[in-house]
């Protein structure tokens, strides 16, 4: 189980503190959330914070939550990401992008929102590295996990078994570390947390080791 703290949760007053705090805690990857005020109705960080957090021997793993991500994949890519992941919602050009970013030696992902049904992602699976489950509606931080979310990553991991396939499972969205157990006996690979580590009453560094040894 990778444990991917969100940004989205810090307090950007002390980014890089925090951000260490949670790497030292074990965190695998951090995952930076990029909204464009259009795709979702808020507008959060960009290419310069991914480019000052690339000064941090951290992997970046970014979350494009907007309109057209074909036109910034690059961008994100030469400012330091790790792994990029964008909406199947948000574009038409799912294929090119994926091969994109895998060109780029990055890890490619694909999101999908709560109310997309996940046959949608079926002639993707074999290209991506990693699926995005989202578990609340994208846009904002904080939000009450969505409860039918463990059914859907059943599903998906049923199928990926069924078929051979080796792309990973990422949730994002209320995770903390009461349903961490939950998710990851569901199925899921990497567990994404904005509230849950650095909105918590614990240090980053803590925080991480409570949802990793709930999955223990």
């Amino acid at each position: 189980m990778k444990i991917a703290p969100s940004i989205l949760g810090c307090s950007y007053l002390n980014l890089g503190e925090q951000v260490l705090s949670a790497i030292e805690g074990g965190a695998e990857w951090i995952h930076v959330d990029v909204m464009d005020g259009n795709f979702v109705p808020n507008i959060s960080i960009g290419i310069p914070i991914v480019e000052s957090l690339s000064n941090i021997d951290c992997f970046q793993d970014v979350h494009l939550m907007i309109n057209s991500p074909g036109k910034y994949i690059q961008k994100f890519i030469d400012a330091g990401a790790n792994a990029v992941s964008f909406h199947y919602e948000a574009t038409k050009n799912i294929e090119d992008n994926l091969n994109l970013i895998s060109s780029n030696s990055c890890l490619a992902g694909l999101a999908i929102n709560p109310d997309t049904e996940l046959n949608v992602l079926y002639p993707y699976l074999n290209k991506v590295d990693y699926i995005v489950m989202m578990s609340v509606f994208p846009g904002f931080g904080g939000q009450k996990f969505i409860n039918s979310t463990p059914d859907r990553i059943s599903q998906l991991s049923l199928y990926r078994k069924e078929k051979g396939l080796k792309f990973e499972i990422q949730v994002d969205g209320g995770v903390t570390r009461d349903n961490a157990k939950m998710l990851h006996h569901a199925g899921a690979d990497i567990l994404v947390s904005g509230s849950g580590v650095f909105n918590d009453c614990y240090s980053p560094a803590d925080s991480v080791l409570k949802i990793k040894k709930e999955c223990s």
